[in-house]
């Protein structure tokens, strides 16, 4: 649509649209239906004085062309030229500067506390309302949106990683099991060295039936029992678990 977005002001000569890319300025009488548009990049300045509403700009032959409108009241004047500030910042620019968001007016009780101390809140009205401009919205609409889908994503990818450490957890202690465990008969914890080859890798039970060592084959002489804190340990979280 050509004229979404736009407001209108009448002024006493002349119609103004406010739009998005600029200002539309219309003719009152019905037989001219021409109009023209100054867009946002040719403005230079704009100010209101009362009921006098001033614009300058760049025209076609890049030279500042003055633009002025003398409106029905000073709140239409006002109107006018907050409305063309805050369309302008919030369409065309990257961001609201400090000379918009900053810019206020006083009351009466205000403006007479302000002759001695000018720092002071009270009577204070800003003029505009603007704090984003459009560009800012979307970035932040666009972030709101992906930090939901992000945190889920990360969400769902640390439970199978979860998962994975835990599996990864048990096995590593089975194979620990596994190597504690007697080579013959494959039930009891190791606990017996066996000499002069030194091997642990049977229980006491199976070191007492054997006359050579089942991993290197040498004679065995004598056996000690060992005692393994680690196998204790182990035997230990697995009941408990």
């Amino acid at each position: 649509m050509e004229n979404f977005g736009e407001e209108v002001f009448q002024c006493k000569d002349v119609r103004l649209g406010i739009g998005p890319h600029g200002i539309n300025i219309y003719h009152p009488n019905p037989q001219n239906l021409n109009f023209f548009r100054i867009p946002y990049t040719a403005i230079r300045s704009a100010s209101s004085l009362r009921r006098l509403f001033q614009l300058w700009y760049l025209g076609p032959d890049h030279t500042e062309l003055l633009l002025e409108i003398k409106c029905e009241s000073c709140l239409s004047a006002s109107g006018l030229y907050r409305a063309l500030t805050e369309k302008h910042a919030f369409y065309s620019c990257d961001t609201v500067r400090g000379a918009v968001t900053a810019q206020y007016i006083r009351d009466l009780k205000g403006t007479i506390v302000s002759i001695f101390n000018e720092s002071s809140p009270l009577g204070k009205k800003y003029v505009f309302d603007i704090r984003r401009t459009c560009r800012e919205v979307h970035d932040n609409a666009r972030r709101a949106l992906y930090e939901p889908a992000r945190s889920e994503g990360e969400s769902s990818a640390t439970e199978p990683n979860a998962q994975g450490a835990s599996a990864t957890a048990g096995e590593k202690l089975a194979r620990l099991m596994d190597a504690l465990s007697c080579r013959i008969c494959m039930d009891a914890g190791i606990d017996t060295v066996l000499f002069p080859c030194a091997h642990v890798i049977c229980c006491h039970v199976c070191a007492e039936r054997c006359t050579s060592c089942p991993l290197c084959r040498s004679p065995i002489e004598s056996a000690k029992r060992v005692y393994l804190p680690t196998l204790e340990l182990g035997e230990g979280e697995t009941t408990t678990a």
